[in-house]
């Protein structure tokens, strides 16, 4: 995982849930139970999906598609 550049500025989430919906995939992730590249590859195969539906608009429908792909991905790890 690349790390956020110190100089860049800081992620504003819109609402708590989008953060900890973050947190929570990157706590998974630093737990060992999926390798980055392979969330990064299912997550955007999985907006590029949604995007052919509907405009996303980055906020509810962006973390909507998260939410709904990492429960996907975590319960095909078991």
């Amino acid at each position: 995982m690349v790390l956020p550049d110190v100089n860049s500025p800081p992620v504003i989430f819109d609402m708590p849930w989008h953060a900890e919906l973050f947190a929570m995939t990157v706590h998974l992730h630093n737990e060992g139970l999926f390798c980055w590249p392979d969330w990064t590859a299912r997550f955007s195969h999985a907006l590029e999906r949604a995007g052919e539906h509907h405009s996303l608009d980055g906020s509810n429908d962006y973390y909507d598609v998260w939410l709904d792909t990492l429960g996907q991905f975590m319960a095909e790890q078991g």
